[in-house]
């Protein structure tokens, strides 16, 4: 966990790219990925024309306070959702990481910002409830695959 801290201090919001075979990774295998068993549970992280704003936690069960990724799914800005990177979210809380996977308004009922606004948002989520969801509020990162990884990008790039 020392090298996620170390790597907090250098880049507190960062993008980072995921490797598509870890995605294609037997769930089976997931056990072998890290040490730590994994809690899952959903939450409404915000509210946003009307919607609810839904995550997927990842959570090892170990104590924290962790460092925290926040996920952002591919679908070409147009489909998918917070179960899309199941695996590699699985597989990075089971080595340590407190994994937030998050729902995000898309394409073509809503036009760009929105989707870089609800990552925003997700973020501050987290920053807010730090310390109930046992996590270091400044250390958190974006990882997303595909259009998530443009989004991750950019949401990264821009300031507040």
């Amino acid at each position: 966990m020392s090298a996620w801290r170390t790597l907090g201090r250098w880049l507190p919001l960062a993008a980072f790219g995921m490797l598509s075979t870890l995605a294609a990774a037997e769930t089976s295998s997931l056990q072998a990925v890290g040490t730590y068993a994994v809690e899952e549970t959903d939450v409404t992280y915000a509210q946003a024309d009307g919607l609810q704003l839904r995550a997927r936690i990842y959570r090892p069960k170990t104590q924290g306070p962790l460092p925290a990724i926040v996920d952002v799914h591919g679908g070409a800005w147009s489909s998918g959702d917070r179960n899309a990177g199941r695996v590699y979210d699985h597989a990075l809380a089971s080595a340590g990481l407190f994994v937030f996977a998050i729902d995000f308004r898309q394409a073509p009922a809503f036009q760009h910002p929105a989707a870089n606004r609800d990552i925003a948002k997700a973020v501050r989520y987290l920053r807010s409830h730090a310390e109930d969801l046992q996590i270091e509020a400044d250390t958190i990162g974006l990882v997303g695959s595909s259009s998530g990884g443009h989004l991750a990008m950019l949401a990264a790039l821009l300031p507040n």
